[in-house]
């Protein structure tokens, strides 16, 4: 966690002077930059409770001249309340994504073996395949599959559907 000073180009050009407002923001590796260098995207519920909308960061601003006792007091008031808020959602949203990346790469990793594929490298979205005449492409989500499939016989889309359908 950084606590960052921003100083407009008018507060630069008037050398800082104390009667100025600084502004302050806080800036958290995992809300700015997480894995892979991507962004964890926090959102929340909008007041009315129908849609969602970006949580930001908060910002306040301090006048210099308040002096440091002060502006600590105003950055535990007014800064660290709601940044504390929409951190803990950022690490909630980053556990949730890293648990749904794990179940994928388990579900991938177990629907290539089943069809004698090599182990699928980590950033491989899907996996290709050939059974005699048949081939197509395995893709994989943490809860569900999806199979494209080509070339079958009659007789295999026949075991395929009757199975799907829970025949014998």
């Amino acid at each position: 966690m950084y606590l960052v000073p921003h100083i407009s180009k008018e507060n630069a050009a008037l050398n800082c002077q104390p009667s100025y407002p600084l502004s302050l923001f806080l800036l958290h590796p995992l809300l700015n930059v997480g894995k892979d260098g991507q962004y964890v995207q926090v959102y929340e519920k909008e007041a009315d409770g129908k849609g969602w909308e970006r949580a930001i960061l908060p910002e306040i601003s301090v006048a210099l001249s308040r002096g440091s006792e002060a502006i600590a007091k105003e950055i535990t008031r007014r800064l660290l309340p709601e940044y504390f808020r929409i951190l803990a959602l950022g690490i909630a949203q980053a556990e949730k994504d890293s648990a749904y990346a794990n179940a994928k790469a388990v579900n991938f990793r177990v629907l290539a073996q089943a069809i004698g594929e090599k182990e699928p490298q980590e950033r491989d979205e899907n996996v290709h395949f050939s059974a005699g005449e048949a081939y197509g492409t395995i893709q994989a989500s943490a809860t569900t599959a999806e199979l494209h499939l080509r070339s079958l016989t009659i007789d295999q889309a026949q075991h395929i559907l009757k199975f799907l359908k829970g025949a014998p």
